[in-house]
């Protein structure tokens, strides 16, 4: 009577190997950039699709991160580059949010990237202060005509040295999209370009974290706990997270392991 659960240790260890998918709670990415100390990111600590680097600057530093053992310091120069278009980001809707701490000034009029996802004449994602100090972020696909975004200048800018959580939201099923900062969504972040549109046509193959695309301006800050969701986590204004994030079970093996314990009490 054992022959089925040996069919679904199989399944399991053929998935492990693989791509994950979106986990249970909706996360694609995750990355605590807990280690290796002292040396670029590695792999991340959860993946929808590809978790290995392909290409790390800075350093991951254990100096004042916002939760566990390190934080990625981009502080002088460096960004990490992974894999977009395997299941890691969806155009359609979803939520990138993560810490970020600024040693300096937060106004200095010089173009900041958090986050990207790029390919000239393809689409582009991105998250960013730019040169006049607006927060924003901001997608399109091609033509570069179809685009949607918000941005402004924060009445009152980040103060340095501090962590902040920042997140941004969009939906192209509900025309959703919004900047939080430290949990508020600040009423001078305003919306631009047209409606909240899916990008069609291939997705860029590379995502960046510490700048919006290879070769632009990056620098000059501390993130931790970045993380791609699948969905729109906030609706509102909220409390920011008081711990981690939680690497979650794929929901793939979610819905394996339930099919394992019906087969063995059908089989029992």
């Amino acid at each position: 009577m054992s022959r089925p659960r040996h069919l679904i240790l199989l399944v399991v260890a053929s998935l492990s190997a693989s791509a994950m998918g979106a986990g249970i709670d909706n996360t694609l990415f995750l990355h605590h950039f807990d280690a290796p100390i002292g040396s670029p990111p590695a792999n991340a600590d959860y993946a929808a699709g590809s978790s290995g680097v392909v290409v790390a600057g800075g350093v991951i530093t254990s100096t004042a991160p916002k939760f566990g053992d390190g934080a990625y310091d981009v502080t002088t120069t460096g960004r990490a580059h992974y894999v977009s278009n395997d299941g890691n980001f969806n155009f359609a809707q979803g939520t990138v949010e993560f810490w970020i701490n600024k040693p300096t000034a937060w106004n200095d009029f010089a173009y900041k990237g958090f986050f990207g996802v790029h390919a000239a004449g393809v689409a582009d994602f991105r998250v960013y202060k730019d040169g006049n100090n607006r927060l924003g972020f901001y997608a399109h696909g091609s033509p570069s005509s179809n685009i949607f975004g918000m941005e402004g200048v924060l009445a009152t800018p980040l103060s340095s040295n501090e962590w902040h959580h920042i997140a941004v939201v969009w939906d192209s099923s509900s025309n959703y999209k919004q900047i939080f900062v430290d949990g508020v969504a600040p009423a001078e972040i305003v919306g631009f370009g047209g409606a909240v549109n899916a990008v069609s046509g291939t997705y860029p193959a590379q995502m960046t974290i510490g700048a919006v695309q290879s070769g632009s301006a990056g620098g000059g800050h501390f993130y931790d706990e970045f993380r791609i969701s699948d969905v729109v986590r906030y609706n509102g204004n909220f409390t920011p997270p008081i711990a981690a994030f939680v690497v979650p079970e794929p929901a793939t093996l979610s819905v394996i392991a339930l099919s394992g314990l019906l087969m063995r009490r059908r089989h029992d």
